[in-house]
């Protein structure tokens, strides 16, 4: 079973966490990234 949720910065949404069977995988948000406000994780 896969569970995902999303991950905001402030009020700016950052990326997606998903739980996998081999872990957990982090993906940014294409916005987030361009964004002046994008912090490195």
């Amino acid at each position: 079973m896969s569970k995902k949720g999303k991950v905001f910065y402030g009020e700016q949404l950052a990326g997606i966490i998903s739980e996998t069977d081999e872990g957990y995988v982090f993906l940014y948000d294409k916005t987030y990234l361009s964004s002046d406000n994008a912090k490195p994780g």
